[in-house]
């Protein structure tokens, strides 16, 4: 089994340009997440618990890009 990192890695390899927004209960001021999230150049983060309007905010975001 893989843990959401490893997948966005696959996901990388397979389609580099594919948009990757990450949901997690990580704090995003985490070590761990930081520098993970730096290594695979994730596009946007979503925190748990979070509303329908946090995640609509971040795809337009994306899409605006």
């Amino acid at each position: 089994m893989m843990n959401g990192f490893e997948f966005v890695k696959k996901v990388r390899e397979t389609v580099p340009s594919v948009k990757v927004i990450l949901m997690s209960a990580f704090d995003i001021n985490d070590p761990v997440y930081m520098s993970l999230s730096s290594s695979l150049n994730i596009d946007g983060f979503i925190q748990k618990p979070f509303s329908l309007k946090e995640v609509i905010f971040t795809i337009i975001k994306q899409l605006d890009k």
